[in-house]
């Protein structure tokens, strides 16, 4: 008997949980409560796994700089990229030359080339490939 009971229980629970998503479909609202971030869901249109990969991918990116003369260029430099692209990781090398930038999602490069580019040094090279 107590089993009946918390069966009906949990049926009437869920009853009511698929009544608010329900209404909540037809006010226009998300039905998982969210604010409807494009994930698809809640449309029936779920994006394809390699656009999933592609946008949760780590990226390395290697910029080729000329005009960086010591840590100070290093620190221009990386501070303009992280306003660009909001890397998790940027460093930059005076002697090599080079920015290493390391992002979640394929990373903006024109905007890369624009913020460096903006600082008064020169972009000459720029290759990115998912981490591996």
């Amino acid at each position: 008997m107590v089993n009946v009971v918390i069966i009906a229980v949990l049926i009437a629970l869920i009853a009511l949980v698929i009544r608010g998503m329900v209404k909540d479909k037809r006010a226009g609202r998300s039905s998982c409560g969210g604010s409807c971030a494009g994930c698809g869901a809640c449309h029936m249109e779920f994006p394809d796994a390699e656009a999933i990969r592609a946008a949760n991918a780590v990226y390395e990116t290697r910029v080729s700089v000329d005009g960086m003369m010591c840590g100070m260029c290093e620190a221009h430099v990386n501070d303009a990229v992280r306003r660009a692209v909001s890397p998790q990781k940027v460093k930059s090398s005076f002697s090599k030359g080079e920015t290493l930038i390391v992002t979640l999602g394929k990373p903006d490069l024109e905007a890369i080339r624009k913020a460096i580019d903006g600082t008064g040094y020169t972009v000459t090279g720029i290759a990115c490939e998912p981490q591996k």
